[in-house]
């Protein structure tokens, strides 16, 4: 990673495995890659899959949007685009990336997220999310909630051109994930969606879900290992 790709208080701690088409897990309110722990191995069978750290202090969602398609050119030198995975406040990372930076994003994969901010909690979400995400900082989980309240891209929705796939648990308390994933399908142009039946919001920790398989079938790739 060169020095110049981000300021020099930003360590995205950046972990690159295997080989394949690029892809980068963009992290959700936590702002590190826990949550990918189960994930990570079952991607980089087919795929090069990245995984970083979100800053703690970025001023506005472009910014963090702008460190994303700086770790394209990192995780994708040749390629100059990655399918672009967000999961939650990353899928609001993720859309505003696509539509920032267009050349920079192959395919986008959109996991329980939302165009709009739009709070929706239960306790029983909440402790597991709490019990998963105690790495996150409170200063980094204060400015996340904080960009999020400007956050709404719901008229530019329909300016998205890559591929993109809405996942949507089921069973989410945290986000209103199937009725969220439902509206953006039917105002970004040619996108599908896909329930994942019986799970909740941090489904990624989940042994029967598995994101490399979810992947080579939408993009119809022969499955690895």
């Amino acid at each position: 990673m060169t020095a110049s790709a981000f300021t020099s208080n930003y360590d995205p701690r950046l972990t690159i495995r295997g080989d394949g088409p690029p892809v980068i897990l963009v992290p959700g309110m936590n702002g590190t890659a826990d949550l990918f722990y189960r994930q990570v191995p079952l991607i980089e069978r087919s795929y090069r899959v990245g995984t970083y750290s979100l800053r703690d202090d970025a001023e506005s969602l472009d910014a963090l949007a702008a460190d994303l398609a700086n770790l394209v050119d990192v995780v994708a030198p040749t390629e100059r685009q990655a399918i672009i995975v967000g999961e939650s406040f990353g899928g609001a990372v993720a859309l505003t990336m696509a539509l920032r930076h267009p050349k920079r994003v192959a395919a986008l994969v959109i996991l329980n997220s939302f165009p709009q901010h739009s709070p929706h909690t239960h306790r029983h979400e909440v402790r597991q999310f709490i019990a998963r995400t105690v790495q996150a900082t409170q200063q980094g989980y204060l400015n996340r909630l904080a960009l999020l309240r400007q956050y709404d891209v719901r008229a530019r929705l329909s300016d998205i051109t890559c591929p993109v796939l809405f996942l949507a648990a089921e069973n989410d308390h945290l986000v209103p994930a199937v009725e969220q994933a439902r509206y953006m399908t039917g105002r970004v142009p040619g996108s599908v969606m896909r329930i994942l039946e019986g799970h909740g919001h941090i489904c990624l920790i989940a042994p029967d879900i598995d994101l490399g398989a979810i992947l080579d079938a939408w993009l119809e790739r022969p499955r690895c290992g």
